[in-house]
C-alpha cells in the first residue's frame, strides 16, 4: 500500500524537486562517498547481485573518523568498533536496495534540473551567485571531475523526487494537528529551586578506615599493568634535519637559489587552459556527429554554442566547454594520455585539435590560453630551499652516525657511552605501559623490545630497532615494575576526591529531600533557603524554551507529569553538573484552541508530516529489504 500511494504522488501534479535533504540516513551511510570509490575484493554482503565489500565500509567509517574527531573515544573497545561496522554494513545494505529500487522507478532528471542543482549548491557560490571559478576549484580540491560531479546532482534530484513521494504519502488527521498544539503551546505555572553541590562542600572529612575500606572494595579499580622506565638513542634524518636548517644561512640560500644548476628548478610550470567537447560512447553514430561538429569549428561555428548543445559532458558543457587551468605539463595536468597529448600540441589560442579518442568517447578541443611559468621569487622559495639543504646534509649525517653506532655497539656495555660516540642525545623516560609509550619511540617493535624478557633482566643495549624509513633507536630497560595493585599510598588522593564526592552529593540530596518533605507538609522553607542562600526561579507561565531556566531545568520540567490534584507535584532532579533541582509544579496552562488559526495549522501539519514521513520511510526501507534478495 505504501508503494502505491508514493507511486500516486509521484505522478501527481505536485512533484518538485526539493533541495531540503531527507536522506540524511544515506548520507551518513556514505551515499556520497563509498559509493563513489573502487570497492575491494571481499564482499561482506550481496544485494540483489550487487557486491558490496569492505572498502565501501572502510571509507564511510575514515569519513566519519575525519568528520568527527571523538570518533576513537565513542568506539574505544575492538567490540564497540564491530558493532558500529555491522550498523555501516546494514546502512549500505539498505541503500543498496533505495538504489536499486529508485533505478527500477525510472525517475529522470533533465539537463536543465541538473545544472540549477549544481549552480544552487553554496559551496559553488560568491556573493549568493553561482561562480564557475570557485566551482572548479572545490571540485579540483576534492578530487570530482565534472562527469562525477554531474551524477552525483542526478542522483540527488531523483532521489529527492522519490523521497517527495513518501514525503506527500503521509497524512495528518485535525486531531493530531489539535494534540500537538496543545503540547507546542502549554505553558507551566511552576517553581524551580537548583540547591549547588558547592554548598555543601566544606567540613568532609575521610577517616583513614573509610579510604581502607574503599581500596580493599574496589582493587579491581586500582590495577596497575607491568610497567618499564627506557633509556633511548634516536637516529632520524628529520630531527638532525631540523637542527641544520636552523643553521643555514640567508647567504646559503642565495647562493642556492642563484646557482645556474637550480635556478630552473624555481620556475613555475606553464599554465593552459581549454575546451572541449565530448561525444560520449553510448551517443548514436558518435564518432561521425563529432566528425561533422568539427568541420563546423572548421567552417567558423562558434565553439561555445556548440559545446552547450551538443557536448556529453553537460557541466564543462554548460560553460562553454570550458575545462580548470591546469599544468602545462606531461603528467601532471590530470587528464587521461590521450587527451592530454593532444591539447598539449597546442600552441596558437583558438588552435583546435582533431578528433581526439579516449575511453570517454571523442573529444574536439581548442586552446584558449597558455601562460608562461614566471621564476618564483626567492622570498617565495626560500623555506624550500633550507628544508632541501636540509634534508641533503641530514641525510649524509644520519648514516656516518649510524656507521659510528654499528661500529661500536658490540664494543660499548653503556648505553651512555654509545650515544657519545655518536654524539646524540640519551634520553630516559618514566615509568610506563604497553598502552602509553612516549610519543617519539611509539613503535610496535620498540614495545615489544621494551617488554621482552631478556631485555627487562638483562638491562643491557638492544639491537638497532627500526621504526621507518631513516629512523632509528636504541633502547636500554633503566627499571622495570610488574603487574600488580597499586599501594594505598598512591591511590589515596584519588580515593579521598571520590569518597568526598560522594559525601557531597548525599549531603545535597539529603537538603533537597528535606526541603520536599517540608512542601508536602505545608511548611515553610524559607529557613532551609536562607541558611544556604538559595531562592526560587518562579512564573505562572514558564514556556518550553524559556531563558529563565535554561535548556536542561526546561526539559526536565516539561516531563514532569501534570498534578491531578490542585496539590503541586513534586520532584527531585540530578543535573548534569552535580547540582540538584526541585520542580515544583503547580498547573499546566493548555492554549485556547479557538486560537488555531489556518495559517498555525498548516505550519503544524507539515511539521507533523515531515516527522510521520521519517516513519513511513524506515517502514518503507524495510519493506524492501524484506523483499530483496540480500546475502
Amino acid at each position: 500500500m505504501m508503494l502505491e500511494r508514493i507511486q500516486q504522488k509521484m505522478e501527481g501534479p505536485a512533484m518538485k524537486v526539493v533541495l531540503a535533504i531527507i536522506i540524511i540516513f544515506f548520507v551518513f551511510a556514505g551515499y556520497f562517498g563509498a559509493n563513489l570509490v573502487t570497492p575491494g575484493n571481499e564482499t561482506v554482503a550481496n544485494v540483489d547481485g550487487v557486491n558490496i565489500t569492505n572498502a565501501e565500509i572502510d571509507n564511510v567509517i575514515n569519513n566519519q573518523r575525519r568528520q568527527n574527531p571523538n570518533f576513537d573515544q565513542q568506539y574505544p573497545t575492538e567490540a564497540s568498533k564491530a558493532e558500529y561496522r555491522e550498523q555501516v554494513r546494514n546502512q549500505l545494505i539498505n541503500d543498496r536496495i533505495y538504489t536499486n529500487t529508485i533505478e527500477n522507478a525510472g525517475l529522470t532528471a533533465s539537463k536543465a534540473q541538473i545544472i540549477e542543482q549544481i549552480h544552487s549548491m553554496p559551496e559553488f557560490q560568491l556573493g549568493g551567485q553561482y561562480d564557475p571559478q570557485t566551482a572548479k576549484t572545490i571540485m579540483a580540491q576534492n578530487g570530482i571531475s565534472d562527469t562525477r560531479l554531474y551524477s552525483i546532482a542526478r542522483n540527488q534530484i531523483v532521489r529527492e523526487q522519490f523521497n517527495q513521494g513518501i514525503s506527500e504519502s503521509s497524512f495528518v488527521t485535525d486531531k493530531e494537528i489539535e494534540a500537538f498544539y496543545r503540547i507546542q503551546e502549554q505553558t507551566r505555572d511552576a517553581r524551580v529551586l537548583t540547591v549547588p553541590k558547592a554548598k555543601f562542600s566544606e567540613g568532609i572529612v575521610i577517616e583513614d578506615g573509610e579510604k581502607q575500606t574503599y581500596y580493599d572494595n574496589n582493587k579491581a579499580n586500582f590495577e596497575q599493568p607491568e610497567q618499564v622506565s627506557l633509556q633511548y638513542i634516536l637516529l632520524t634524518k628529520d630531527i638532525l634535519a631540523q637542527s641544520i636548517k636552523s643553521s643555514i644561512t640567508d647567504e646559503q640560500v642565495a647562493d642556492f637559489y642563484n646557482s645556474e644548476e637550480n635556478k630552473s628548478e624555481f620556475v613555475a610550470p606553464d599554465k593552459i587552459t581549454v575546451a572541449h567537447i565530448l561525444i560520449a560512447n553510448d551517443v548514436d553514430n558518435a564518432e561521425q556527429k563529432a566528425t561533422d561538429l568539427l568541420a563546423q569549428l572548421q567552417s567558423g561555428a562558434d565553439f561555445a554554442e556548440l559545446a552547450k548543445a551538443n557536448s556529453s559532458d553537460t557541466f564543462s558543457g554548460a560553460e562553454g566547454g570550458v575545462l580548470p587551468q591546469t599544468e602545462a605539463q606531461a603528467g601532471n595536468s590530470g587528464w587521461v594520455p590521450e587527451f592530454e597529448s593532444a591539447a598539449l600540441e597546442l600552441t596558437e589560442p583558438n588552435e583546435l585539435s582533431g578528433l581526439v579518442k579516449t575511453d570517454f568517447g571523442f573529444h574536439i578541443i581548442k586552446l584558449n590560453e597558455r601562460l608562461v611559468g614566471d621564476s618564483k621569487p626567492l622570498a617565495e622559495v626560500s623555506e624550500e630551499i633550507k628544508q632541501r639543504m636540509a634534508d641533503v646534509q641530514a641525510q649524509t649525517q644520519f648514516f656516518n652516525k649510524k656507521a659510528l653506532l654499528d661500529d661500536a655497539l658490540f664494543s660499548t656495555e653503556s648505553i651512555s657511552d654509545l650515544a657519545k660516540t655518536a654524539e646524540l642525545e640519551l634520553q630516559t623516560t618514566e615509568l610506563f605501559d604497553r598502552n602509553s609509550i612516549p610519543v617519539a619511540i611509539n613503535h610496535p617493535a620498540v614495545i615489544e623490545q621494551a617488554f621482552a624478557k631478556d631485555n627487562i633482566q638483562s638491562k643491557e643495549i638492544s639491537d638497532e630497532i627500526s621504526m621507518g624509513e631513516q629512523q632509528i633507536v636504541y633502547i636500554a630497560v633503566q627499571d622495570y615494575q610488574a603487574a600488580g595493585i597499586k599501594p594505598l599510598t598512591e591511590v589515596e588522593a584519588e580515593i579521598v576526591s571520590l569518597l568526598t564526592a560522594e559525601k557531597v552529593t548525599e549531603k545535597t540530596k539529603t537538603y533537597a529531600e528535606s526541603i520536599k518533605s517540608a512542601l508536602k507538609a505545608g511548611e515553610s522553607v524559607e529557613t532551609l533557603l536562607t541558611e544556604k542562600e538559595l531562592t526560587w526561579v518562579e512564573s505562572s507561565a514558564f514556556g518550553s524554551r524559556d531563558a529563565a531556566l535554561g535548556p536542561e531545568l526546561n526539559s526536565k520540567l516539561f516531563q514532569q507529569v501534570a498534578p491531578l490534584t490542585d496539590e503541586a507535584a513534586i520532584e527531585i532532579e540530578d543535573l548534569f553538573s552535580g547540582d540538584v533541582a526541585i520542580l515544583e509544579l503547580r498547573k499546566v496552562n493548555y492554549p485556547d484552541l479557538s486560537k488555531l488559526d489556518d495559517a498555525k495549522k498548516q505550519q503544524l501539519k507539515s511539521l507533523l508530516a515531515n516527522v510521520n514521513s521519517r516513519g513511513d520511510f524506515s517502514k518503507f526501507v524495510g519493506e524492501l529489504r524484506e523483499k530483496s534478495d540480500v546475502k
